[in-house]
C-alpha cells in the first residue's frame, strides 16, 4: 500500500509499541482498534448478561479468537465474529436457532 502512495492502517492484533513503529516506518497512517474498543465500558455490550465479562476473560486467558464471517450477515458483509461457545458463533447453537425474517 505504501509502494501505491495510499494511506494503510494495521489491525489484527499487529497494535503493539513495537508493531506500530514497524508500520509507521513504512508509511502506515494509523492503528485500527477494534477489539479493545468492543469490550470497554462504553461499548454497548450489556453487563447484566456477562457476556463483555466473558470475553474479556477469554481475551486475558489468550483464548479470544475473532473472525470475519460472511455468513454472520443477511447481505453476506463480513461482521466480525468472537467465537464463544453457547453464542450464535457456535455452530451448533446457531443451527438450533429458529431464524425469523419478517422484513418481507
Amino acid at each position: 500500500m505504501a509502494a501505491l502512495g495510499l494511506p494503510f492502517r494495521i489491525a489484527g492484533g499487529q497494535c503493539g509499541p513495537e508493531q506500530v513503529r514497524r508500520a509507521r516506518a513504512v508509511g502506515a497512517a494509523g492503528v485500527q482498534v477494534g477489539s479493545l474498543f468492543a469490550l470497554c465500558e462504553e461499548s454497548g455490550l450489556e453487563e447484566e448478561e456477562g457476556l463483555r465479562r466473558e470475553l474479556i476473560e477469554c481475551e486475558l486467558a489468550g483464548g479470544l479468537t475473532v473472525r470475519n464471517d460472511p455468513a454472520a450477515s443477511p447481505t453476506s458483509f463480513p461482521f466480525k465474529v468472537a467465537d464463544l461457545p453457547g453464542t450464535l458463533a457456535d455452530a451448533k447453537t446457531s443451527a438450533a436457532r429458529t431464524r425469523v425474517c419478517d422484513l418481507g
